[in-house]
């Protein structure tokens, strides 16, 4: 007998177990206690009430009990079909026809999955690939991407591109919860961009962040679309920080300025 039929014929036995479980438990007929509710009718005892109900509720608690104890026994028996069925997943994904694809392929496809998921201002139609949408959310189809298998991060992660364009709302940042590992993510998806050029929509507000724009004027050469909205407090700030280097930043790639 193999694995599936002796599972089959086990399962076969507690089914049947289970069906005779259910015919211990007597339901008894409810009409004249629910007479006696409509009639506004009332009981001192519970032997004035119906001998059943006398053994009825330690005999609940047993039910309950033992069922309870089934209900762990199922889960375990689902835990090990889960598993079972991830390695039946993980072979089945071997065969996928999405993976006999080169990469160099996988990249256009990537490609046009940003731009028709990325964050698109409609003011210009520039398209971002990664975008600070609340406190608690950072939007990105390149992390997406990433996510899905060891394969498409080495993919997603070599084309520099995929990294290279980023709407900042720094009121958004300001409220961010763990801004410092926020700005760890950004200097990680700046390294992944390479030297390619730079599309940066940036939304300046009161809050410090001299840490995330430090991040950005050292790529100043690589600018090529900026687009900044500021406040005019903000603005004499950002120029500030502008000149406060050694050397002022050089916008050899600067192509659009708004």
């Amino acid at each position: 007998m193999n694995r599936s039929e002796s599972f089959s014929k086990a399962a076969q036995h507690v089914i049947y177990d289970v069906d005779a479980l259910a015919q211990k438990i007597v339901v008894h007929d409810d009409r004249p206690v629910l007479e006696r509710l409509r009639q506004g009718d009332f009981a001192e005892t519970p032997l004035l009430l119906d001998p059943f109900f006398q053994d009825a509720i330690p005999r609940l608690a047993e039910y309950d009990h033992h069922i309870a104890l089934l209900e762990e026994a199922f889960q375990k028996l689902k835990g090990a079909r889960d598993g079972f069925k991830h390695s039946v997943d993980m072979r089945r994904s071997m065969l996928a026809p999405v993976r006999r694809l080169p990469a160099d392929v996988l990249v256009e496809i990537f490609s046009l999955y940003i731009q028709d998921c990325g964050l698109l201002r409609r003011i210009d139609g520039r398209i971002y690939s990664l975008a600070l949408l609340g406190k608690h959310l950072i939007f990105s189809p390149s992390f997406t991407l990433s996510h899905v298998c060891s394969f498409w991060r080495r993919v997603a992660f070599s084309k520099s591109t995929f990294w290279s364009s980023f709407a900042l709302d720094l009121k958004v940042l300001g409220a961010f919860e763990g801004a410092t590992k926020l700005t760890d993510t950004l200097s990680e998806c700046l390294s992944r961009s390479a030297n390619a050029q730079l599309s940066l929509y940036i939304k300046f507000d009161d809050f410090d962040c001299e840490d995330v724009l430090d991040l950005f004027l050292k790529q100043a050469a690589r600018w090529e679309h900026l687009d900044l909205f500021f406040p005019y407090r903000s603005m004499s700030r950002f120029i500030s920080q502008l000149q406060s280097g050694e050397q002022p930043p050089i916008f050899s790639n600067l192509r659009h300025l708004n």
